[in-house]
């Protein structure tokens, strides 16, 4: 296995276990939604970096596997854990289901570089080594959803769009559940929960657009505010007068 970076790991069952003592047993599902919802982003990624030391004392005997089979690990840039990561880029963790067993057995190895090129036979690394292979596997996470979508809607109406996932300057979603900068067009990202949670805002703003509450103007590209402080995602007055802004 090629590792480029160093990877967030944590295992699959720790996860499960956090996961079901917020939605426990015998609490409504829209009560639990509600209550995880409480908190935003930014005070979560703040709370995540004190928790991700906690979860990571839990996952000690993994991350001695996996040490051992030459894997380097991190908590992410600002040790803010795999939690985090889901929504800054989708990226850069991964949940052991067993692997960690293989790789510090030895049937899994590791080696460190960035593959750059192919020949006949070898996989060509950066630093001019080469390894010989029969076959190579792409596992290098999600693409963008932008760039997924370029196939279904064309590269200009894309390009049109505001980034998907990450954080904007208040903390929030980028792209999901707003407007995107193409009316019509709207990404619903996300696991269960945040569909279940942010799916309502969704119909809320669907509903102004219906009645004819605002209109869905241009979503600015990098997310900045225009200079009255608003979003330049704003709405029109409608006929009734009534001025919405998203």
């Amino acid at each position: 296995m090629i590792q480029r970076s160093p990877t967030c790991v944590v295992s699959s069952s720790n996860v499960t276990r956090h996961i079901r003592e917020l939605w426990a047993d015998g609490v409504p599902t829209e009560v639990a939604d509600f209550k995880f919802a409480t908190m935003p982003f930014g005070a979560r990624n703040k709370v995540m970096k004190t928790l991700t030391e906690f979860f990571w004392k839990e996952e000690e005997e993994l991350h001695a596997k996996l040490r051992k089979g030459g894997l380097k690990l991190w908590q992410g840039a600002e040790g803010q854990g795999q939690s985090v990561m889901v929504y800054e880029s989708g990226s850069g963790y991964w949940l052991d289901v067993g692997g960690s067993d293989l790789i510090a057995s030895g049937d899994i190895k590791i080696k460190h570089g960035e593959p750059v090129a192919f020949t006949e036979k070898t996989l060509v690394f950066r630093d001019g080594s080469e390894m010989e292979a029969d076959v190579v596997v792409m596992a290098t996470g999600y693409d963008k959803i932008r760039n997924a979508n370029k196939a279904l809607f064309g590269e200009d109406v894309i390009n049109g769009t505001c980034e998907v996932y990450g954080y904007d300057e208040e903390g929030e979603l980028k792209g999901g559940y707003r407007p995107t900068g193409h009316p019509g067009l709207w990404y619903a990202i996300g696991d269960f929960w945040t569909i279940r949670q942010y799916s309502k805002h969704l119909a809320i703003q669907l509903k102004a657009l219906q009645v004819g509450l605002y209109t869905n103007r241009p979503h600015t590209l990098n997310g900045t505010k225009s200079q009255n402080g608003v979003n330049e995602v704003n709405g029109t007055n409608g006929t009734n007068g009534v001025h919405v802004q998203i």
